[in-house]
């Protein structure tokens, strides 16, 4: 019973996650992760699994958005380029962490979604305040 509950949990909590990555455009990860965290899931494996989850999901919504005409594909490009060698880097450094067996690896990991949302979240703030209407095309 306590199997299919858990079953029952990790799909509701990854319909949320679809939900808002559909609608909002965001992947899930600071929802996911500490939530696998939280049911003892080892960090390693938390963020593996989310990172899968969100190439499976965000492919779903990123045909959507094509077939929307929302999606700007050189500005996709720009910033994939980015993001795939800081993808690497980020899974490098897990694997490192964990060679070195860094004890408090759940830690370190919750500490850098704290940064990270508060950026977010002191930028959101910041630019909702600038009644500026912002354009931007990468064409």
């Amino acid at each position: 019973m306590l199997i299919l509950y858990l079953a029952l949990c990790l799909i509701m909590i990854g319909f949320v996650v679809g939900v808002l990555s559909g609608f909002l455009g965001f992947g899930g990860g600071f929802i996911l992760t500490p939530f696998l965290l939280s049911l003892g899931v080892p960090a390693n494996i938390a963020v593996g699994t989310n990172v899968t989850q969100i190439f499976m999901s965000s492919a779903v919504a990123a045909l959507r958005h094509k077939r929307l005409g929302n999606v700007d594909l050189r500005l996709s490009l720009i910033i994939a380029s980015g993001s795939i060698i800081g993808a690497e880097l980020g899974a490098q450094a897990v694997e490192h962490f964990e060679k070195i067996n860094v004890q408090h690896l759940n830690a370190i990991i919750s500490l850098a979604y704290i940064v990270i949302l508060t950026l977010t979240s002191a930028y959101m703030i910041y630019d909702a305040s600038n009644p500026e209407q912002r354009k931007f095309s990468a064409q």
